[in-house]
């Protein structure tokens, strides 16, 4: 920020490919048990354990972080 309340201009971005419309990038679906396809990203692995969702948004920021994703 160059002064207290202006927020600079942010470039364009694509988002990823979300067929099912579970807020998942459908491309690592699997990678967390979910199915491509069916809105299911509140399902978990085992009743002890994350949402398929949070699984995803904490590999996804961690990938961010890295610089990784998106590729």
């Amino acid at each position: 920020m160059s002064e207290p309340g202006q927020i600079p201009s942010m470039a364009t971005g694509a988002p990823y490919r979300d067929e099912d419309q579970a807020g998942m990038a459908a491309s690592v679906e699997a990678k967390f048990a979910a199915k491509p396809g069916v809105s299911d990203a509140w399902s978990v692995r085992n009743p002890d354990g994350p949402a398929h969702f949070d699984e995803f948004m904490e590999w996804l920021s961690e990938e961010r972080i890295a610089g990784r994703y998106p590729r």
